[in-house]
């Protein structure tokens, strides 16, 4: 999926026609209709996609997938491949994780409180930490 299919989608949803999206932020219908089309040279600029994202009523999920789909469009391959690379290195330090995490819930290592605290959780809430984490910490 392309970024201005997606906007198209979320303007449908709300059952906004272009021209009334333009006016909830301030730019005219064709504008919005060219971005949807994919007739315009580049993305919206920042300021037009956080007004896009609150008349849309985006879920934060759904900005980080719309962010995601622009940057797809944009960005260099070469730029891509290291997203990519990187992506895969998070992937294996995430598995030697879980073999330590398999490991101390055995107790065959020495844990601080908070340690025995995550291993003790399940999967789900390990992702549920990590993701603030990620969000409001780093």
């Amino acid at each position: 999926m392309k970024y201005y299919d997606f906007l198209k989608q979320k303007r449908i949803e709300l059952g906004y026609s272009t021209r009334q999206l333009g006016g909830k932020i301030s730019l005219s219908g064709s504008y919005i209709s060219l971005v949807e089309n994919g007739k315009t040279s580049t993305p919206p600029t920042e300021e037009t996609l956080g007004k896009l994202v609150i008349a849309l009523k985006l879920t934060k999920i759904e900005m980080n997938m719309l962010y995601n789909l622009i940057d797809e469009e944009i960005l260099p391959e070469r730029v891509k491949n290291k997203i990519k690379q990187l992506e895969k290195q998070l992937l294996e330090q995430k598995k030697e994780v879980n073999i330590l995490d398999d490991n101390c819930k055995n107790n065959s290592c020495e844990q601080t409180e908070l340690e025995k605290e995550i291993y003790n959780l399940n999967e789900k809430q390990k992702e549920k930490v990590l993701k603030f984490i990620n969000e409001y910490i780093l």
